[in-house]
């Protein structure tokens, strides 16, 4: 049968063919994703072949600053809104692994209550263009001007009330097989240009917990450990807390002494401990601070009392008889 004839008689069931054709192709070229950004990639058939991971989102939400160029702009920003359109390996005949990956895909989120960094260069507004943003090869990514490892990669940005933020970085590698490059791309932000993070302080800032002291670097918390005058701390060793003081002498039951007032340090605060403490044992009793010492004219003092004292018994006697 020659193909004219074929064609002639077959030709209502080739159009008909023909329209089916169409339609299970344009069925899953890609899918869009809207609302919470969450929802599942679609093969030319339209079967499901990748979940991606779900982004939720609360449109009240306002990011109040935010980075460009590593500086930090303290102004409003929009709500928080996504979209997404996925396009699929196979739609356009690579097989760069056994499973199938998500070819090229774009998901804007603007940040909810968190810092988005901006990094320089815009990505193609115009979503029709199929031209991928990561580049997969040999043990690597590429986006801009950040590089990733292959595989899938997960950040936790801080929690909305009710609902856990999260992102993947999927990145499959060069087929040498094929000799196709895979490009991949899921989850939050703008490809690789543009990433949401947490921002846990800002520059400046700086915190106490118990007796160790924070400062904020980077945009996050560094600690600096225990430091004098930060967080109630006074001292770190007793030296800190001043010289031992000692006192005069003075009397103290019949012998010398004097206070010795030590400065110590401790649980990170100068106290001071004042102890009494024995300078001589006086066998003649102490005065102004000193021992009361009893040479030769002391002897000659006692010997006279003891005279004079013997002369008045004397006469006292003498009467008497």
């Amino acid at each position: 049968m020659e193909l004219n004839e074929f064609i002639k008689k077959y030709n209502v069931l080739l159009i008909l063919l023909a329209v089916i054709g169409i339609a299970l192709y344009s069925s899953g070229g890609f899918t869009h994703l809207s609302q919470n950004c969450g929802g599942f990639s679609m093969n030319k058939q339209g079967k499901t072949t990748v979940k991606l991971p779900s982004i939720l989102y609360s449109p009240s939400t306002d990011c109040k600053d935010y980075i460009y160029n590593n500086k930090l702009i303290e102004d409003d920003y929009a709500p928080a809104y996504c979209e997404a359109k996925i396009y699929l390996s196979d739609i356009y005949g690579r097989d760069c692994t056994k499973n199938p990956y998500v070819d090229y895909a774009k998901i804007r989120v603007r940040c909810e209550g968190d810092i988005l960094y901006i990094y320089e260069g815009e990505p193609d507004e115009d979503w029709d263009d199929v031209s991928s943003r990561i580049k997969c090869g040999q043990g690597y990514c590429t986006g801009y001007d950040r590089s990733f490892p292959a595989g899938e990669h997960e950040i936790t940005l801080q929690n909305v009330p009710g609902k856990m933020k999260s992102y993947f970085f999927v990145c499959y590698d060069y087929d040498y097989k094929s000799g196709w490059w895979c490009y991949s791309w899921t989850g939050w932000g703008f490809w690789g240009d543009r990433e949401v993070v947490k921002s846990e302080c800002f520059e400046g800032d700086e915190k106490c917990e118990g007796f160790d002291y924070y400062v904020c670097s980077n945009y996050k918390w560094k600690k600096k450990g225990k430091i004098i005058g930060k967080c109630g701390v006074e001292c770190l060793k007793d030296i800190d807390c001043g010289e031992t003081v000692i006192s005069d002498n003075y009397c103290y039951k019949g012998d010398v002494y004097r206070d010795v007032t030590r400065n110590l340090c401790q649980n990170y605060k100068c106290v001071q401990q004042t102890e009494r403490e024995l300078v001589e044992e006086c066998k003649y009793g102490c005065e102004n601070g000193r021992c009361i010492e009893i040479g030769f004219t002391g002897w000659y003092v006692v010997g006279g009392v003891i005279a004079f004292l013997i002369a008045i018994l004397s006469i006292v006697y003498y009467k008497v008889l």
